[in-house]
C-alpha cells in the first residue's frame, strides 16, 4: 500500500488524523513516501540545499568542527554525527577539507550519518560517494549515548511531522485530516494532546482569531534524545526559520507551511501525496527551550549568511581570481559560494549551536576573529564538483518567506 492509500486507511478506522501523522506517512512511509522514495525522481527534482549547491559550506563547517575539537581539549576520537545526511555528501566535503586541518584533526575525527531512510538506491553513494571512513545508521532516532562531539544537522527539524492548530472563537483547536466525498478535507475540533497547548505556552505564543501555527512536538523529542546522547560537546542546528514571535507575528491563514514539488511550490498539502516535499519553518525559540531542560546551553545564534562569512567566506570568494582559473569556473564557483549566503535566500537561514558542559566560549562562526582567516589562508580552496548542483538549472524554493534577521544574539527564551 503507498502513502496515500495508508493515509486513508487510518481514516476510515479512525475517522479522522492528526495532520502530524499525515505528514508522516506522507513524508516517510516505507512505500511511496517522499523521503523514502527520492531515487525515483533524483535528488534535485524539489530542492537543493547549501552542501550541493558549493563545498565551501563543507569546508567552513570543517573550521569550526575543528575549533570545536580544540575547545573540547582534542578527544581522540571526536565524533561528528550528522543526523539526517543519507546522501553522503556533506560527510564526504568534510573530511575531504578537513584531511588539510592542523594538528592531526583528521586523525581524531570519526563520520557518523544518522538518518531514518537509507541512501537512496542508484542516488549518490552510487556515484561514489559512499566511503569506508564514514558510518552509517539507519534509525528515526538516536541510538547510543556517550558522544565527545558535535551533532551536526543541515535542514533536518524542517521536515519533522508537525501538528497544526489554530483560534476558533477564542480557544485553541487543531487541525485534523479526515476523508468527505473522496476528498482529503480538514476538521477543527479539541486538541489530541495538551502538549500542544503547554508548547504554545512555553513558547509565549498567541495566535489572532482564525489564525495557523505549527507545532512541532518532533523537535523536542529530537533535542531530548540528542541531549542525552551527547556526553560533552555541541549540536549545531542549521535551518530555515526564526523565532517563536517572528513565526507567529508572521503566521497568516495556513501558517508557515509549504510544500514543494519540482522546485514549485503548492498550497495544497493534499494532493500529490509523496511526490511533493511538505516542510515547516522552524521555532528556534522552542529548540532553545527544550535543549536548556535537557542540559543543552544556547552558545550562539545567527543567520547563516553571518555565520559563513564570520568563518571566511568572502576570503575564499576573493581567491577565486587568483588560482589561474578559466572564467567559466571562477564564475560557477562564486555563484555557487555567494548563494550560501544569499540575503532573501540560504543566507537568511539559522544557525543555532547549543552546548553541553562546554561553558560559554566565543565561536570563530559567532564573532570573527583573525586566527581563523589565518588558518583558512594556508588551506586549499574548495572548488565545485560535479556533485555539486550548477545553479542555473535549479533554485531553492524554501527560503520564500522574507525572515528577518537582528543581525545575531539568541532565540527569544
Amino acid at each position: 500500500m503507498d502513502a496515500e492509500g495508508e493515509i486513508r486507511r487510518r481514516i476510515a478506522e479512525q475517522g479522522r488524523i492528526t495532520f502530524a501523522e499525515f505528514m508522516e506517512v506522507a513524508l516517510y512511509w516505507p512505500v511511496g513516501g517522499f523521503y523514502s522514495s527520492r531515487h525515483l525522481t533524483g535528488p534535485h527534482d524539489n530542492f537543493y540545499t547549501a552542501a550541493r549547491a558549493h563545498p565551501a559550506f563543507a569546508a567552513l563547517l570543517s573550521l569550526q568542527l575543528f575549533q570545536f575539537w580544540e575547545l573540547l581539549e582534542r578527544p581522540h576520537p571526536f565524533w561528528v554525527v550528522e543526523m539526517g545526511g543519507a546522501d553522503g555528501l556533506l560527510a564526504r566535503d568534510i573530511l575531504d577539507y578537513c584531511a588539510h586541518l592542523p594538528d592531526a584533526f583528521r586523525d581524531a575525527l570519526s563520520y557518523l550519518c544518522l538518518d531514518r531512510s537509507q541512501a537512496p538506491v542508484g542516488g549518490d553513494d552510487s556515484k561514489g560517494l559512499g566511503r569506508d571512513d564514514v558510518q552509517r545508521i539507519t534509525s528515526a532516532s538516536v541510538p547510543f549515548h556517550g558522544i565527545v562531539g558535535c551533532f551536526l544537522s543541515n535542514e533536518l527539524v524542517d521536515a519533522f511531522p508537525v501538528n497544526r492548530v489554530t483560534i476558533a472563537g477564542g480557544q485553541l483547536r487543531e487541525v485534523y485530516i479526515t476523508a468527505r466525498d473522496g476528498a482529503l478535507v480538514e476538521e477543527i475540533d479539541e486538541p489530541s494532546t495538551p502538549a500542544l497547548w503547554e508548547h504554545m505556552h512555553q513558547a509565549d505564543i498567541s495566535l489572532e482569531e482564525g489564525r495557523t501555527a505549527e507545532v512541532n512536538l518532533a523537535a523536542g523529542k529530537w533535542v531530548e534524545g540528542v541531549a542525552g546522547a551527547l556526553e560533552r560537546g555541541f549540536v549545531l542546528t542549521i535551518d530555515y526559520g526564526g523565532s517563536a514571535q517572528e513565526l507567529s507575528a508572521r503566521a497568516n491563514a495556513r501558517g508557515t507551511l509549504r510544500c514543494y514539488y519540482r522546485h514549485m511550490e503548492v498550497v495544497d498539502p493534499y494532493t500529490r501525496i509523496g511526490d511533493q516535499d511538505i516542510t515547516s519553518h522552524v521555532d528556534f525559540t522552542s529548540l532553545a527551550l527544550q535543549g536548556q531542560k535537557h542540559g543543552l546551553e544556547v552558545v550562539g545564534y545567527v543567520a547563516q549568511g553571518h555565520f559563513l562569512r564570520a568563518l571566511g567566506l568572502n576570503r575564499l570568494t576573493h581567491r577565486l581570481r587568483s588560482e589561474g582559473l578559466e572564467q567559466r569556473q571562477v564564475e560557477a564557483n562564486s555563484m555557487g559560494m555567494l548563494d550560501l549566503a544569499r540575503q532573501g535566500g540560504m543566507g537568511d537561514f539559522k544557525v543555532l549551536v547549543q552546548g553541553k558542559k562546554v561553558g560559554a566560549p566565543s565561536l570563530w562562526g559567532i564573532d570573527p576573529t583573525e586566527e581563523v582567516a589565518g588558518i583558512l589562508d594556508s588551506l586549499p580552496l574548495p572548488l565545485r564538483s560535479q556533485s555539486h548542483i550548477p545553479l542555473l538549472e535549479g533554485r531553492y524554493t524554501h527560503a520564500g518567506q522574507d525572515w528577518s534577521y537582528d543581525g545575531g544574539g539568541q532565540p527569544a527564551c
